[in-house]
Protein backbone atom coordinates (compact mmCIF):
# COMPACT_ATOMS: atom_id res chain seq x y z
CA UNK A 1 0.00 0.00 0.00
CA UNK A 2 1.24 3.13 -0.29
CA UNK A 3 -0.34 6.48 0.80
CA UNK A 4 1.46 9.40 -1.08
CA UNK A 5 -0.71 12.08 1.34
CA UNK A 6 1.34 10.24 4.58
CA UNK A 7 4.08 9.84 2.81
CA UNK A 8 4.26 6.11 3.67
CA UNK A 9 4.48 2.26 2.04
CA UNK A 10 3.37 -0.36 3.95
CA UNK A 11 5.22 -3.53 2.75
CA UNK A 12 3.95 -6.98 3.45
CA UNK A 13 6.12 -9.93 2.19
CA UNK A 14 3.78 -12.47 2.77
CA UNK A 15 0.34 -13.36 4.66
CA UNK A 16 2.54 -15.41 7.18
CA UNK A 17 4.13 -12.13 8.23
CA UNK A 18 3.24 -10.61 11.29
CA UNK A 19 3.76 -7.08 11.07
CA UNK A 20 3.87 -5.22 7.84
CA UNK A 21 7.03 -3.18 7.17
CA UNK A 22 6.75 0.65 6.90
CA UNK A 23 9.00 2.89 4.58
CA UNK A 24 8.30 6.82 5.33
CA UNK A 25 9.68 8.74 2.29
CA UNK A 26 11.81 11.68 3.05
CA UNK A 27 10.03 14.90 3.06
CA UNK A 28 11.64 16.17 -0.28
CA UNK A 29 9.92 13.42 -2.38
CA UNK A 30 6.62 13.58 -3.90
CA UNK A 31 5.11 9.94 -5.01
CA UNK A 32 1.78 9.48 -7.37
CA UNK A 33 0.55 6.36 -8.31
CA UNK A 34 -1.78 5.48 -11.63
CA UNK A 35 -3.43 2.88 -12.39
CA UNK A 36 -3.84 2.20 -16.63
CA UNK A 37 -6.64 2.96 -17.89
CA UNK A 38 -7.63 6.21 -15.49
CA UNK A 39 -7.29 9.43 -16.25
CA UNK A 40 -6.15 10.38 -12.95
CA UNK A 41 -3.82 9.91 -10.26
CA UNK A 42 -5.26 7.93 -7.47
CA UNK A 43 -6.12 9.70 -4.44
CA UNK A 44 -5.36 8.41 -1.22
CA UNK A 45 -3.72 4.82 -0.60
CA UNK A 46 -3.39 2.62 -3.46
CA UNK A 47 -2.75 -1.00 -2.74
CA UNK A 48 -0.85 -3.18 -5.52
CA UNK A 49 -1.14 -6.71 -4.83
CA UNK A 50 0.91 -9.28 -6.69
CA UNK A 51 -0.82 -12.69 -7.00
CA UNK A 52 1.35 -15.99 -5.89
CA UNK A 53 1.64 -16.35 -10.13
CA UNK A 54 3.88 -12.89 -10.22
CA UNK A 55 0.87 -11.11 -11.55
CA UNK A 56 -0.84 -7.97 -10.25
CA UNK A 57 -4.38 -8.12 -8.64
CA UNK A 58 -5.78 -5.91 -10.77
CA UNK A 59 -4.70 -3.16 -13.75
CA UNK A 60 -0.99 -2.39 -14.84
CA UNK A 61 0.22 0.48 -12.59
CA UNK A 62 3.04 3.45 -12.72
CA UNK A 63 5.06 4.88 -9.25
CA UNK A 64 6.11 7.86 -9.69
CA UNK A 65 8.96 9.11 -7.14
CA UNK A 66 10.04 12.71 -7.35
CA UNK A 67 11.94 15.57 -6.30
CA UNK A 68 12.79 19.01 -7.25
CA UNK A 69 15.47 18.01 -9.86
CA UNK A 70 14.58 14.14 -10.41
CA UNK A 71 11.90 11.19 -11.10
CA UNK A 72 11.74 7.96 -11.35
CA UNK A 73 8.93 5.95 -12.54
CA UNK A 74 8.49 1.99 -11.93
CA UNK A 75 5.96 0.62 -14.23
CA UNK A 76 4.28 -3.18 -13.15
CA UNK A 77 2.65 -4.99 -15.69
CA UNK A 78 -0.51 -6.07 -14.37
CA UNK A 79 -0.62 -9.48 -16.41
CA UNK A 80 3.16 -11.15 -15.61
CA UNK A 81 3.89 -8.87 -12.65
CA UNK A 82 7.03 -7.34 -14.94
CA UNK A 83 8.51 -4.60 -13.71
CA UNK A 84 10.36 -2.05 -15.74
CA UNK A 85 12.29 1.38 -14.32
CA UNK A 86 12.22 4.59 -16.15
CA UNK A 87 14.72 7.53 -14.37
CA UNK A 88 14.08 11.48 -15.55
CA UNK A 89 14.36 15.01 -15.02
CA UNK A 90 11.78 16.56 -13.14
CA UNK A 91 9.77 19.61 -14.82
CA UNK A 92 11.22 23.11 -14.13
CA UNK A 93 7.41 23.87 -12.28
CA UNK A 94 8.14 21.27 -9.68
CA UNK A 95 6.71 17.37 -9.00
CA UNK A 96 2.66 17.16 -9.07
CA UNK A 97 0.89 16.79 -5.86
Amino acid sequence: MIDPDERVAVIQESLEEAEPRRVRLHSSLYITVQFHGQEDVAEGPAEITFQPSGSLAGRSVSVVISNSSRTQTIAITGVTGAISLQAGVAEPSGPAT
